[in-house]
């Protein structure tokens, strides 16, 4: 299923030029959107697709969210929907979650506020998500995305999101979902009731269960140094 841009969504923040095919280009450069930007994948965390996004939708470095621009603060995860007209981004530095609209090609700020961190859900314009980093799209069409500590879904259709495992704080427990602790949880990947984890600094690999009796974290591998 594929997220709906919901029409409660803040204003897009600007237009991008999607780049045509050039004869007289590098290999890289001359690379149409559907070879180069496009991919059917649905958990693509860190794929070859992110430089040429950097490149041709942003405008690099440290800057933050201009309205004269489309600009990123160090994005790491994106996803791109099923039907290949969205590319959502964790815009890590930005704390927030940005939309790049394929067809109309605009770009819009969907969750969190820029330059302000914090661990709250709620409605997408007033909640607030520290360092977003991975992102994936589940069986429901929900965006899943991983914070600095917690794991959050937003629901684009009802405009809200709500942290799912974690907290303000991070560290390493398993357990309730409530009482769960996260420390920097990168890529993640949504298969049915189950979102596998990459917990990094704890050095793990996590499952959160969905399931109706049983919702808990759990560990599925370790691998640190010395244990």
């Amino acid at each position: 299923m594929a997220p709906r841009i919901s029409p409660l969504l803040k204003t897009p923040e600007t237009s991008f030029a999607v780049p045509t095919r050039n004869s007289s280009a590098s290999a890289t450069s001359a690379l149409t959107p559907s070879a180069s930007l496009i991919s059917p994948k649905k958990n693509s965390a860190h794929s070859s697709v992110t430089k040429p996004m950097e490149l041709r939708m942003g405008r690099g470095g440290k800057g933050g969210v201009k309205s004269s621009g489309c600009s990123f603060a160090l994005p790491h995860g994106l996803v791109f929907s099923e039907d290949e007209n969205y590319v959502f981004v964790a815009d890590t530095n930005n704390n927030c979650v940005r939309c790049l609209d394929m067809q109309k090609q605009i770009c819009v700020t969907v969750a969190g506020m820029e330059h302000r961190k914090g661990t709250l859900g709620g409605s997408l314009e007033k909640m607030l998500i520290s360092e977003p980093r991975g992102i994936a799209i589940n069986s429901s069409g929900h965006l899943v995305v991983s914070s600095r500590s917690a794991i959050y879904n937003i629901d684009l259709d009802s405009n809200k999101a709500t942290i799912i495992a974690g907290s303000e704080a991070t560290g390493f427990k398993d357990g309730k979902l409530e009482d769960s602790l996260f420390d920097h949880p990168d890529g993640l990947v949504c298969i049915n009731n189950l979102i596998f984890v990459a917990d990094t600094y704890n050095h793990r690999i996590r499952v959160i269960s969905l399931e109706a009796d049983e919702c808990s974290v759990s560990t599925y591998a370790v691998h640190w140094l010395g244990m």
